[in-house]
This record gives structure tokens, sequence and C-alpha cells, in this order.
């Protein structure tokens, strides 16, 4: 906008800014983009401060089979300030290089910034490549959260960076673009074209390493990983998918406010108020369309899927080898479908004619249940609409770019539609959750879900909860179970001594140290086991383990099977001890389920997995009011999960 204001349709308080030089437009612009950097950089620090600066004292016994009971996995201040300076400089001297060619015949002085911002470029991208900012050296190692050499070359390559950005600023020689002809920033269209094939280079050979990192690995029953280990490969794809996506409705959306869109691969028309937009960024903006065309497709394949197995959850079968008769729970002697299965003849026999609507209502929702199972899939095909829609744009103004360009004028309107709408969808749904509790419940789950793992990899995104919760879940248990010692230099021995001061005389307020039952649902069925691999042994042996709607296996498992693999469950269950550790399921929850076993309807209290029976019973069609299906929410008030706790006695 700055290069092209000449041919831009400016509102008339804003011809202050049309009558500026190009070099002072273009000053303005990079001045905006340093300040959207450090806008990041503040957020990143004040989140840091918050929640990156803790670490527990971990089990000096803990080996490394499972990550989780390393002390400093949830300590990341020292990788987040050293992650940010890289990401920062990495920012800067792209904005430096794309500033540094303004013209055709670049002097001297632009031409060393250029170069001195590939070098940092350089310096960035080899640098992450390095122990010192990788998170299983930095992190795990327990790297103290103290300035260090490896922080201060970081430090120093965003200098460079800054430094660069500053160089790009002083020179002048910006052309203003023809009037009538649009004209763009020299250089920007191969720029943008050089990070698109990395980022397509670098995703293939994430796939492929994945992929052999992935061969030959036994898979157990239940903990097959989505995609077939491809997750990462998958959400890096969606990553470049939703970033050029938004980099599209950005660039078309202020074209479109300003003047009319058009891409840089088509040659120049006498279109009014034509502004010129990078072919491979104007590209991303058919990623809606294709989105729209894989969702619809994955649409279908869960409503399929759906209708199958509802029909499978009710469909009678053939017994197996036949025992002694009658209507016991789980009686294999009768064809029973598998509700009627499930919830036995002792109110009523489920598969009777009178209890088809009520006997399909609860396989629906059974079914629902399933649906996660194929989220990966789900994910691929929207994943995949976009990217075909995305490639034949790019390809179609690749080689057919001696045409017209109406359609890239309808398809920018379009995406300019869906942008602001889809904006305006999530502003009215954001502020709708502010006047309805279960809007904010899911709002937070979902919220919690995407925090939980450190940011490792991206200091700018939101911080991780985890690493504020986990360490002090760990004190508060410690402290609860008197496991403490008296050690001046033990925060927890401290924090021990300020609240006796502080209670004086009351005693009746002191409680008293001993076993502590530690609950998680949902989410915190996760957090619960993280606490747990961080406890001491002499604290983790007066610790019991409650989970309810536990997705370790369902989810977890398949989608980081290096963190909550079959082998890293064993390692928890191992680590509570026998009897210790109880999970109660419903065959109705969608979000949690069983861990290394499918749990039968009776209570057996030598198994880890308890059934909670939702609805608690299947009643005749002609029950006005049948008993509710909960299937994620209300596990409290279950009667099956006082009885799991009072098997952890």
């Amino acid at each position: 906008m700055a290069v092209q204001a000449a041919n831009a349709r400016f509102p008339s308080w804003l011809d202050w800014y049309q009558g500026w030089t190009p070099d002072w437009r273009v000053r303005a612009a990079a001045v905006g983009i340093g300040a959207v950097v450090a806008a990041l950089w503040v957020v990143s620090v004040r989140t840091e401060n918050k929640y990156e600066a803790r670490m527990t004292e971990p089990d000096p016994q803990a080996d490394n089979r499972w990550a989780l009971t390393q002390g400093g996995f949830w300590m990341g201040r020292e990788l987040v300030r050293r992650q940010r300076s890289l990401h920062a400089a990495g920012a800067l001297a792209v904005t430096a290089l794309v500033l540094s060619r303004p013209v055709h015949g670049i002097p001297t002085g632009r031409l060393v910034v250029a170069g001195m911002s590939v070098v940092v470029l350089v310096l960035v991208a080899v640098t992450l490549l390095l122990r010192l900012a990788d998170r299983h050296h930095v992190s795990l190692a327990g790297v103290l959260p103290v300035a260090t050499r490896s922080t201060l070359w970081c430090r120093l390559v965003f200098g460079a960076g800054a430094a660069k950005l500053v160089a790009a600023l002083l020179p002048g020689g910006w052309a203003a673009a023809p009037k009538g002809r649009p004209a763009g920033v020299p250089g920007l269209t191969t720029i943008c074209v050089g990070l698109l094939l990395a980022q397509v280079a670098l995703l293939v050979v994430l796939g492929v390493l994945v992929a052999g990192m992935a061969r030959g690995r036994t898979e157990e029953a239940g903990f097959q990983p989505f995609f077939r280990g491809q997750v990462a490969t998958l959400v890096v794809l969606l990553a470049i998918c939703l970033g050029g996506l938004l980099g599209a409705l950005v660039n078309v959306g202020a074209a479109r406010l300003f003047g009319v869109p058009v891409s840089s691969a088509v040659p120049a028309e006498p279109v009014p108020n034509a502004l010129q937009i990078p072919w491979p960024i104007a590209a991303f903006a058919f990623a809606p369309v294709g989105l729209l065309v894989g969702v619809a497709a994955a649409a279908v394949h869960l409503w399929w899927h759906w209708r199958r197995a509802t029909s499978n959850f009710t469909a009678e079968r053939p017994p197996p080898d036949a025992v002694e008769p009658g209507g016991a729970i789980g009686d294999p002697a009768r064809n029973r479908s598998k509700v009627a299965d499930e919830y036995g003849t002792d109110y009523g026999d489920p598969d009777a004619e009178d209890y088809r609507r009520s006997r399909r209502r609860v396989a629906s929702a059974w079914a629902v249940a399933t649906l996660p199972d194929h989220a990966a899939r789900v994910a691929a095909t929207a994943t995949a609409g976009m990217t075909a829609a995305i490639v034949l744009a790019e390809l179609t103004q690749l080689f057919i770019s001696d045409k017209p360009h109406p359609v890239l004028r309808g398809i920018a309107g379009v995406s300019s539609a869906a942008g602001l709408i889809g904006v305006g969808a999530l502003v009215t749904v954001v502020r709708s959750a502010y006047q309805s509790p279960d809007r904010r419940r899911s709002f937070g789950a979902l919220w919690d879900v995407a925090t939980f793992w450190p940011r490792a990899a991206h200091p700018p995104a939101p911080p991780c909860y985890g690493e504020r919760a986990v360490p002090e879940l760990v004190d508060r248990v410690r402290i609860l179970t008197g496991t403490v010692p008296d050690n001046p230099a033990d925060p927890d021995s401290r924090r021990i001594d300020a609240y006796g001061r502080n209670l004086g005389t009351s005693a009746a307020a002191i409680i008293k140290p001993g076993p502590v039952l530690l609950t998680g649902y949902s989410q915190g069925s996760i957090i619960a086991p993280a606490v747990v691999a961080q406890l001491r042994a002499e604290t983790r042996e007066q610790v019991k383990l409650l989970t309810l709607a536990c997705p370790a296996r369902k989810l977890y498992a398949r989608a980081f099977p290096g963190y909550f693999g079959p082998d890293q469950l064993d390692r928890l269950r191992t680590l509570t001890g026998p009897g210790n550790w109880q999970n109660v399921v419903r065959h109705s929850d969608y979000i949690g389920s069983w861990i290394f076993t499918d749990p039968g309807p009776r209570p057996k209290p030598d198994e880890l997995a308890q059934l909670c029976l939702d609805p608690v019973t299947v009643t005749a069609d002609i029950d006005p009011t049948p008993p509710p299906i909960h299937r994620h929410s209300n596990w409290w008030p279950d009667a099956r999960v006082a009885e799991a706790a009072r098997l952890l006695r």
C-alpha cells in the first residue's frame, strides 16, 4: 500500500498519507512492522515471567523412558527467551531484505544491506538447528532461567536483525508507481516464492523423517497413531495453509478496501485503482473454497460412519459359544445387540420391539462417541481441500498468466467476504461466551487443550498453563502428604513455615498431613498423570489417582505417542502402584475412554477401568421422561464415581 498509494482510492481523511513521498510512506510501513514485532515481544516477555518460571523437584531415580518425569519438562523460560530472539530476528531480517530492493539496479549500500540480511537469516536458521535452541537439551536438561552465553548469542542475532531493519530504512530511492499501472514492491514476489518453496521442501523432509521413525514400530490395539503417525506433518501443512490464507485475507482485504486487487502474475490492464498483490499470496485466497469442499466431504464421511455405528450397536448378533441360558448381563447365549448386552434384562429387554426408539437413542450416543476416532481423517480431508485449491490457483497463475483477471477479482471479493464473515462470527461467538456458562466452559476446555504443551518452538504463542499448574499442584500435594523435608532451601518448607505463622493459635484451621486422592476430569485427567510423574517416590506412595473421562488413550496416545503411548501409560501404572489408579469411563463419552481394557458393566475392584452406564438404564419407549444421557458431563453425581473412589481407600 505504501508503494502503490498513487493508485489507491483513499477516503478524504487519508489524503495526507497519499501526499507523502514514497520514501516516507515505506518508512512508516516498516515502522509499523517493527511495532508489531515489538508488541509480540512484550506479550511473550510478560507471559514468560508468569508461566515459564517454575521447576519441580523430580525423583532422582526417574529415568528417560517418560519425558514427563523429567524435572525441567515444565520449565521453558530459558528456551522461550532464546526462541523469541531468533523468531524476532528472522522477522526483522526478512523485512530488511524486502526493503533493500526498492529499485532495479540496486545501489551498493542497499546491496550490502540485502547481503547482511541474508546472513542474519542464515544465522537464525542454523541456530535453530543447534542444541542451544532444542527443547531436549535446554528444558529437559534443567537449564536454569538465567542469562547464559547461548542466550546472549541469540540476543546478538536479534540485535543484528534489528540493525538491518534500521539500515534498510535510512536510504531513499523508492520510485512512485505509475498512475493507472499497478506495480508492487520489486523482488517481493521472488521472496514470497522462495519462502513458499522452502516451506514445501521442509514439509516433504518432515514427512519422510516421520515415516522413517514410524517404520517397524509395533502398534497395540486401540493405540494406533492418528494418520499413521503423520499428525505432525498434517499440522504443519495446515499451518502453511492457514498462514497463507490469513496473509491473503489481509492483502486482498486491504486492496479491496482501497482499490481493486490484481495478481502480479497477470499483465497490467487499464483497471482503475488496481493494486498489485504477489501471486504466491493471492493464490491462497482460493483456500476457503477448497476448505468448504473438504469440510463437506468430511461431514459426509462422519454421517456415514455414525449411521453404520448406530446400526452396529442396535443389531442383534449371533451368540458365541453358548453358556447357560438366562437374562444376566453379558450372557452370550442369546442373540443380543451390544446395547442389550451391556444393560441386561433386569429392568426389561432392550432388544424388545417396544424399546426400539430408546435402544437407538443409546446407540446413537455411542456412535457419536466413536467419531473422534476419525479426527485425523477429518482434518486431513479439510486440509487436502485447502491444499488442492491453493496448488491449482498457484499453477493457474504461474502458467496461464496472459489471461485477464476477472476471476481473480471475483475470488478476491468472495475471500474478503468470507474473511469478514468469519471474523464477525468469531467475535459474535466469543462475546456470547460471556453470557453463557456452557459456552465459557467449552471455550475454556478448548483453550486448556490448545495450551497444555510447553511452547517449545513458538514463543509468541499463547503461554502454556501447564507450566504453572503442574508445578504448583506438585507443591500442593507434597504439603498435603507431609513429605516436605525441613530444609530452608526448599520453597515448600518455607511456605509451610509461613502458613504456621499466619495461623497463629488457630489450630482448627490446620489440615493434618495424610494420603491424598488426586482426581482429574477430562483435561484434568491429563494434568493429574503429569503431576504424578513429577512427584518424588516418598510423596507418590501416599497418592492415589482417579481419572474421569480421560482422553489419554483415545486422543493423546494417538496424537502424541511419544508422551502418552502404551509404554508411557504402563509407566504411569507402575508409578501409581497396583490398585492405586481407577479410570471411570462411559461408552457415550466422546472425549474420554478406557485405557488398557474396555470394562464391563459390573464393577471389578481388581481392574483399573470402571464403567458408568449412561443412561443408567434403557426404558420402554412409552416412558415420557427417559433417563438423560450425560455423555462427557455430570460425572460428580454419578454413583459409580463414588464407588471407584471407595475402591481406592
